[in-house]
């Protein structure tokens, strides 16, 4: 176990690391080319890490870019409607960051940067990690952020592996004195990019390690036992109905729901299908722990009185708002529908209950 006495190693282990990362650091469109000072726009990074959440660097950079050219300052992002900051954050997913992004940024517009990492922490969407990451890239605190990558490095380095909370802590306090050294925002981003280029959680390149002669794991044939891995529940199965609905020239669409999976964005209504429910061709959409089967049922009303927080809209109004993957993807197959001519009764039943104020007769054959 690494002890808080023990911290004064790491200045000098993780020294050539901070060598490596001079020569091969990846070029990003958010990271300071001078890393001895604190980032000239510190909203640049508060973006980024919040684009990273759960998502790869090679998906995030073509959404960072597009979304920089629209809002390049954070008073332009805090001064837009969320609707507006939510049609330029579609297709990345997880669509809480989101709003919370852009409430971060109305409260920094408000009252200020934060002035250390516990008022960071207070801030929408930030929690300990992305608070240390912020803090260390941005403004040169010395507060080491711990990601899987890092995590993994430090686990295979010490060859222990850090489960709980209190043994995070130490990891913390241990890397803490090596920020200091070799600057806070140079040394936690060689920690991100080598965990992810180098010590990979497969195959990785031991060889081209410049830490392999302190490596406990290396040293003693140990590197696929560190860190334990987990096994993850195979993802649940479920099978939706996406209820298109037309009257004329107009669609239904659901105003956002906070919380779930399509957080924030507009939705098809949808319905959950038994077996005998399931018409049509369905389509396939994986979430972090699901596997969502999509039907889409088209149909044809005459019935424009509708509860909330159902609309009408036309196609050039859909197009604008902001839809998940999902519905976006139909959206675009909109056009080839064909109209469902008889609707499972219980479904029916649903859609006049949850949707229409009157009861809407359907076709039956």
């Amino acid at each position: 176990m690494i002890t808080i006495l023990e911290s004064k190693s790491a200045p000098r282990i993780l020294a050539p690391l901070s060598l490596w990362f001079d020569k091969n650091k990846r070029s990003l469109p958010w990271r300071s080319e001078n890393l001895k000072v604190e980032h000239a726009d510190p909203y640049i990074v508060l973006v980024s890490e919040f684009m990273l959440q759960q998502t790869q660097i090679n998906t995030v950079i073509p959404y960072f870019e597009r979304w920089m050219k629209r809002f390049p300052t954070l008073k332009k992002l805090a001064s837009v409607s969320p609707e507006i900051a939510m049609k330029h954050w579609e297709g990345l997913g997880y669509y809480r960051r989101c709003r919370n992004l852009q409430k971060s940024c109305q409260q920094i517009q408000q009252h200020g940067w934060p002035r250390n990492r516990d008022e960071m922490k207070l801030l929408p969407g930030i929690g300990s990690y992305t608070s240390a990451a912020i803090g260390s890239i941005a403004f040169q605190w010395p507060t080491p952020a711990i990601d899987g990558n890092v995590i993994r490095l430090l686990s295979r380095l010490h060859a222990k592996n850090f489960e709980n909370q209190k043994e995070l802590m130490i990891v913390e306090a241990w890397l803490e004195p090596a920020l200091r050294k070799h600057g806070p925002s140079r040394l936690t981003q060689a920690l991100m990019d080598f965990g992810s280029l180098i010590c990979k959680k497969n195959n990785p390149f031991c060889m081209q390690c410049p830490l392999k002669k302190h490596c406990k794991a290396y040293n003693s044939d140990q590197i696929s036992s560190f860190p334990k891995t987990k096994s993850k529940p195979s993802p649940k199965e479920t099978h939706q109905g996406l209820l298109i609905i037309f009257n004329q020239d107009l669609i239904l669409i659901q105003k956002p729901k906070i919380g779930g999976l399509l957080d924030s964005v507009y939705t098809f209504p949808s319905v959950r299908l038994s077996g005998k429910e399931r018409i049509g061709i369905s389509y396939l959409h994986r979430y972090t722990h699901i596997k969502e089967y999509t039907y889409p049922l088209a149909i044809h009303v005459k019935n424009k009185s509708i509860r909330s927080p159902y609309l009408w809209v036309n196609r050039k109004e859909l197009s604008r708002l902001p839809l998940g993957n999902r519905d976006k993807l139909m959206l675009k197959r909109i056009k080839s529908l064909k109209p469902i001519k008889k609707l499972p009764k219980n479904i029916q039943i649903l859609i006049n209950k949850d949707i229409f104020k009157d009861c809407y007769q359907f076709p039956t054959d």
